[in-house]
């Protein structure tokens, strides 16, 4: 199978690229890639798109995200993260779950978020990162974002763990920054684990992978990738003038093809359709 997607669950201290070049080492496959970067700390689901099936990439990086982030309060960094180096150190003895529980409801829905300095986002050019650690400082732009959910899964004074549905584009570091800042102490992310991509969630190692290729390989079906898109029920409605379902992005497949059909006034149009 040379047309596909895998999850892969990300290796701490792995960027993304270098897990996407030890899947081509692995496999032998040339042409891959993948959606939704990982920072190197941080572990969990990378959808890695190999042959043809990186055409689909677009279709896949607007899905949500869950988390699960570990959160030190008391201490923030530079970098708002583990990496960095520690600006400020607070008492969080005053700090409680009743606290917690009543600042993170203000996170919930569509939030605005100032992005950080340590990211791959460009100004006039540069990445952000190159930038910060030249010690330049610009002004960051301020994005909206969705916040869909955060649970407590557990709080042991200073350390906060939550999980977190968000949209494409949320920094999890800024939250837990911002989240210390409301509860007046100080915070940055100490742990990233992405549970899940739109509603993926079980995920290979490379280790599984390598231990036999072909199986984990075809196992994967695409479809399951798009699982939050709708599926057109049959092959002859690309060819209709008319169909009549909702209007927005659909899905195909059969054994042999896998499609992404967008609907415009009861219109099919065939974005994307690849061989599997």
């Amino acid at each position: 199978m040379k047309n596909g997607i895998l999850p892969i669950d990300k290796p701490k201290n792995f960027t993304s690229f270098s897990t996407v070049s030890l899947f081509r080492k692995i496999t032998n496959i040339k042409t891959a890639g993948h959606t939704g970067t990982l920072d190197p700390n941080a572990t969990g689901m990378l959808l890695i798109m190999y042959g043809e099936a990186t055409k689909l990439m677009r279709y896949l990086v607007q899905d949500t995200k869950t988390y699960r982030a570990h959160i030190c309060l008391g201490k923030t960094t530079d970098t708002q993260d583990i990496e960095g180096t520690i600006l400020e150190d607070k008492s969080t003895i005053d700090i409680n779950l009743e606290k917690i529980e009543a600042v993170l409801k203000n996170f919930s829905g569509m939030i605005e978020q100032k992005v950080p300095m340590y990211s791959a986002v460009k100004h006039e050019g540069k990445r952000m990162y190159e930038l910060a650690r030249k010690g330049y400082i610009v002004d960051t732009p301020i994005r909206t974002v969705n916040i869909y959910y955060i649970d407590i899964k557990s709080f042991d004074n200073p350390n906060l763990v939550i999980e977190v549905k968000c949209s494409k584009g949320t920094y999890l570091r800024t939250l837990a920054h911002d989240v210390g800042i409301a509860l007046n102490c100080g915070a940055y992310l100490s742990d990233l684990r992405r549970l899940k991509c739109g509603e993926l969630y079980h995920m290979h190692t490379l280790q599984e992978l390598e231990n036999d290729i072909e199986k984990n390989l075809s196992n994967f079906a695409i479809e399951n990738a798009f699982n939050t898109y709708p599926k057109l029920s049959n092959k002859s409605m690309l060819f209709q003038h008319k169909i009549y379902v909702d209007d927005g992005f659909w899905q195909f497949f059969d054994d042999e093809l896998f499609g992404i059909v967008e609907v415009k006034n009861n219109v099919p149009i065939a974005r994307q359709i690849i061989q599997k």
